[in-house]
């Protein structure tokens, strides 16, 4: 995995990984990409939902995201505070420093560098919460946050966009999905699909990957059909406008009918 990203808004939370491969309608290997969970307890009324993606060597991911879902599993069905939070976050910051200590500085001291790290997107009935985890800390993120090799990009495009368009969780996708595309675009390496989680009412839903598909084609006609009729009109190179107004009017007619795919997935 070489670009993961999460996204908060008002009403849940989404993480997008990139990924090399697709088949039957989802992600092909996902546990490998992504980790999802929940845990809901009607005599408390506690709800969690959580999602984990690292970036860095396979296995070491690998053997890190199951030792951070242990802990989000493991934690008790209490309604969540400030400190019950904070003691999850912490439990996990203790798993990373020991992952730290006992499996990348022994690889630094040989000779042979290597990192990890994570990010966490989690809800706490309804308390949304996104850390990073880099050489045995971990780190609140606020409202977004990416890891790997594409995060620079993806950082820029969630920057400029994130406090004026995202408002609900569909925002959310749609704002992690073109960053992530963006990624996928200029960065060497980054795989050529994306997955996406979305987490809701302390569970979580898949995005079917033929709709994270489709977000990219018009991504990308975005990019070929609308901005160059719109900065010959801005560059005083043409006269006109109509080209791409009539593109962006198509364009934002296919987001309107993904968005209402992605209500019915609930």
């Amino acid at each position: 995995m070489t670009i993961a990203l999460a996204v908060s808004a008002s009403d849940g939370l989404i993480m997008a990984t990139d990924t090399e491969e697709s088949a039957d309608g989802f992600w092909k290997v996902e546990q490998g990409k992504m980790r999802l969970g929940h845990n809901a307890d009607v005599a408390t009324r506690y709800e969690r939902a959580y999602a984990v993606a690292a970036a860095g060597s396979a296995g070491l991911c690998d053997a890190l995201m199951e030792k951070i879902v242990d802990v989000l599993a493991a934690a008790p069905p209490v309604q969540p505070s400030a400190a019950s939070i904070t003691a999850v976050k912490r439990e996990i910051e203790t798993v990373a420093t020991e992952f730290h200590n006992r499996h990348i500085l022994p690889l630094a001291v040989s000779g042979h560098p290597a990192n990890v790290r994570a990010i966490v997107a989690a809800q706490f009935n309804g308390r949304s919460q996104i850390w990073t985890t880099e050489l045995g800390t971990i780190a609140d993120s606020g409202v977004f946050a990416a890891i790997g090799i594409g995060d620079a990009h993806a950082r820029v495009v969630l920057d400029q966009l994130w406090r004026s368009n995202v408002k609900d969780v569909y925002d959310a996708i749609f704002l992690g999905a073109y960053a992530v595309h963006q990624a996928k675009e200029f960065v060497a390496g980054c795989g050529k699909f994306t997955n996406i989680a979305f987490m809701r009412r302390g569970d979580f839903t898949r995005v079917p990957q033929e709709i994270t598909n489709g977000l990219d084609v018009l991504f990308a006609r975005l990019s070929r059909e609308a901005e160059p009729p719109l900065l010959k009109y801005a560059f005083h190179t043409a006269d006109s406008i109509t080209a791409g107004t009539r593109v962006l009017q198509q364009i934002r007619a296919e987001f309107a009918k993904a968005r209402k795919r992605l209500r019915s997935l609930e």
